[in-house]
């Protein structure tokens, strides 16, 4: 694994993480790619983008039930999705435990933390996301 080479200016810090639960997950490839997960009523949309030796880097973005139900019927794409948020959290984590967050504006995202352009979710078994479900 490697170093991450993106550093994100102090003052995006958060003094609180979001203590974010894990709804489901979306696509999975050696660990979890792409997850829901809330922050009481709010839908977040989780993406991997980073990893380092003892962390990995996600990126989060909130989702309504439209965009959520859009997104899993490739009716919205995915990069044009993330992009129309003015801002997004990136969370650090050391296996499930998330240990720094930032408030980042989408602008300042380095280009590799963005799903391609064509991006879409066509791929997913959507038997899988429910049977991924944590209902607890």
């Amino acid at each position: 694994m490697s170093k991450m080479t993106t550093t994100f200016d102090d003052s995006y810090l958060l003094d609180e993480i979001p203590n974010l639960k894990y709804v489901e997950t979306w696509s999975y490839y050696e660990g979890p790619l792409i997850g829901v997960f809330v922050l009481g009523e709010q839908k977040y949309l989780y993406t991997w983008t980073d990893q380092g030796k003892k962390h990995t880097r996600w990126l989060a973005v909130t989702m309504s039930e439209e965009q959520y139900a859009n997104l899993v019927s490739d009716q919205l794409n995915f990069h044009t999705y993330i992009i129309s948020h003015e801002f997004c959290f990136i969370v650090d984590q050391i296996q499930d435990k998330m240990v720094r967050a930032w408030k980042v504006p989408i602008k300042e995202l380095p280009e590799s933390y963005l799903p391609t352009t064509d991006a879409g979710m066509m791929e997913l078994d959507l038997e899988e996301v429910a049977a991924s479900r944590n209902d607890t």
